[in-house]
């Protein structure tokens, strides 16, 4: 039997494909409006605030 065909993966993988989509949109939306510059800058932050 498939994986997709369980009553309760469906909804899951459906709303993990949205939350992933919405992400990539923001960050898109994000690097145009801002521009290059002051998007590697805040991900070179986030990243050094991890470590």
């Amino acid at each position: 039997m498939p994986v997709l065909a369980s009553p309760v993966r469906a909804p899951v993988l459906w709303i993990a494909i949205a939350v992933g989509a919405s992400l990539f949109a923001a960050a898109a939306i994000l690097w145009g409006y801002y521009g290059t510059a002051l998007f590697f800058e805040t991900l070179r932050a986030g990243l050094a605030a991890c470590f």
